[in-house]
This record gives C-alpha cells, sequence and structure tokens, in this order.
C-alpha cells in the first residue's frame, strides 16, 4: 500500500508507535530527590549525621528502595498511557481501542480439534491498520483509503490492496481498480477470496489470478461502491526474483558475519517492499547491505549488485528469493 499525501496518508500515523514518555524519570534524578528532601527534613528537626557514613546507613538503603519503587510506578504510569492510543496499545486493549473505530479482531482460521488446527487470531498491526482506515470508509468506497479498509474488511485472508483511479491512465474515468494481495504463500489471492472482495465492492468485473475474468451482476441497492462507478477486482500475481550480489570488506574480522548480517538487512528491506505495485530499489538494496559498526563506521567497504531496480506492474508483488552474496576482503 503506497503512502500518497493528503487525508489516505492516515495509516503512516502508526509509525509514530509509543507517545513521549510522561513520568519516567532517572533513578538516580528520583534517589537524590528523595535524599535532598531527607537531608532537609533532618536539618530541620536539628539532627547532626555524618554524611560521609551516610552510603552505609540503613536509610541510604530505604532510599534506594524507596526510589526503585517510584521509577517502576512511573514506568506503569507511561505503559498505561501507551495503551490509550491505537498506534500502541496491544492485545487486549488494543482490541478495546479497535472498538471505538467498529472494529474487531477476526478469526484468521479457526480451531479443529480433529486435524490438530489451531486457533488463529488476526495480528495487532492487522487489526492496528483496519482501524484506522475505519475512517476512511464512512462515507463509501469512494477515497483510495476505503476501498483499501473494504478490501481488508472482506476477508482475514486479504493482506494488501492497491486501489487505482482513472488519474493512473490505468482505467478509464468512472471506473475503479482494486488489486488483491493475499495473506498467504507469495500473495497470489484463491479465487474464493477475490470473490468476497468483489462482492464487498459490489465489483463489476473480477479478474482471477489464472487472467481469467467473469462479469458480475451489480446490485441495485448497493451501499459500499459509489454510485456511477465501475469497480474491477483483480487478484494480485507474484514477481519472484533473486538478489546477486558481492559486498567487500577491508581488514573486518569474521567475513561469514558479516555476510549473514548484511543478508539479514536485505531480506527485511526486500520483505517491507512485498507489496503489489511497489519498487525494490538497487539503491535500497545497497543501502541495506552496506553494513557499518556501533559507531557508524563502514565494515562494507563497496557493494557490486547485479540488475537493477525490480519493478513490478499495478498487478505484480516483488517476491524475493533466497540471496545470493559473496563476500571479498580486499
Amino acid at each position: 500500500m503506497t503512502a500518497s499525501i493528503g487525508r489516505f496518508a492516515s495509516p503512516e500515523l502508526l509509525q509514530l508507535g509509543r507517545p513521549p514518555a510522561l513520568a519516567a524519570k532517572d533513578f538516580e534524578a528520583l534517589y537524590g530527590a528523595s535524599l535532598n528532601d531527607m537531608i532537609a527534613r533532618l536539618n530541620g528537626a536539628g539532627l547532626s549525621f555524618d554524611m560521609q557514613k551516610f552510603e552505609v546507613d540503613p536509610a541510604s538503603a530505604l532510599l534506594e528502595a524507596g526510589a526503585y519503587r517510584d521509577l517502576l510506578r512511573r514506568q506503569e504510569i507511561d505503559d498505561a498511557v501507551a495503551q490509550t492510543f491505537l498506534g500502541s496499545a496491544n492485545d487486549a486493549m488494543l482490541d478495546q481501542r479497535a472498538a471505538d473505530y467498529g472494529v474487531v479482531r477476526r478469526v484468521v482460521q479457526f480451531e479443529d480439534p480433529a486435524t490438530n488446527t489451531p486457533l488463529i487470531m488476526e495480528d495487532d498491526d492487522s487489526l492496528r491498520l483496519r482501524a484506522r482506515l475505519a475512517w476512511e470508509a464512512l462515507s463509501v468506497a469512494g477515497p483510495a483509503g476505503a476501498y483499501v479498509f473494504h478490501a481488508l474488511d472482506a476477508h482475514p485472508g486479504v493482506f494488501d490492496a492497491l486501489p487505482i483511479g482513472p488519474e493512473t491512465g490505468i482505467v478509464q474515468p468512472g471506473e475503479a481498480l482494486v488489486v488483491i494481495q493475499g495473506r498467504a504463500g507469495d500473495g497470489t489471492p484463491s479465487d474464493a477470496i477475490v470473490d468476497v472482495v468483489a462482492d464487498r465492492l459490489d465489483a463489476y468485473e473480477v479478474v482471477y489470478s489464472n487472467g481469467m475474468s467473469a462479469i458480475r451482476p451489480v446490485r441495485n441497492g448497493q451501499s459500499v461502491r459509489p454510485n456511477g462507478a465501475r469497480v474491477t477486482v483483480a487478484a494480485a500475481r507474484s514477481l519472484p526474483y533473486t538478489t546477486t550480489a558481492t559486498i567487500y570488506l577491508g581488514s573486518y574480522g569474521d567475513a561469514e558475519t558479516v555476510r549473514l548480517a548484511s543478508a539479514t538487512r536485505l531480506k527485511a528491506y526486500q520483505e517491507s517492499r512485498r507489496r503489489v505495485g511497489r519498487i525494490v530499489s538497487d539503491a535500497g538494496m545497497i543501502a541495506a547491505l552496506s553494513l557499518a559498526d556501533e559507531n557508524g563506521i563502514p565494515i562494507v567497504s563497496d557493494v557490486d549488485l547485479v540488475g537493477g531496480d525490480i519493478i513490478p506492474t499495478h498487478l505484480q508483488i516483488p517476491v524475493p528469493g533466497e540471496p545470493i552474496i559473496t563476500v571479498e576482503v580486499r
């Protein structure tokens, strides 16, 4: 799902994560405040004591214990505050926040004891995104975000959706194309999932993953599709690719350790781009492979990447294979 400028940029707000800490303070600051308060009270009472011996005095241990309890209490306050925000709530608290948006957690897979099939519920990230997008669907599925919300909400097997309007030149005025990415496998949705989404959007046409299409009867009493809009729902198809690269090191330690670390970073970047129509840029892959140490000093001095950008069509999902990475020391 590509972020855009304007109203549909709202899902990006989820990346804000936890709110700033309100109550947290450093342990030394809490201890120091308690110590200063104790000194002031003792002075006020006219009591004398030896500060050099104070560190081993039982009162010091009590102050430390109190400061630690205060530290934990303040952390609990910040944790509780974080659970009141959609972007940082989780588990049961996220269920409560999502309910404010009229969205409930769904069953992705029902339990079947006969086949030892476990119950799988929708994960937090998916629920959080649907709740955020619910605002987009307060009217009909006209805005891009509303098409995405209704596609995600129609079936738990939908992982992502790409709405395409006439401004792209791909469809004609009055038409909308919604490309569906599945949650399982390489992202190609089943015909059944596509049909469910098409029914929710009251689509005029459905295009399945094998390229076959079907015309559907359009309802008169539709409630999601904008009047006069002709909607097509299409299944996304995978675009497999393999990345081959050589990374060059100086005299830095274990080459295999560096190779594995670079491969992990590359896979994380590629996975983040595993969405309908998203380009996997060579610049992004090179940046992921370019490892640095904790001081920001490059460990990988150079990267040779075979090929260039992976550019899917609006119907394709870039699906990476296991990268082929070699290391040379020079």
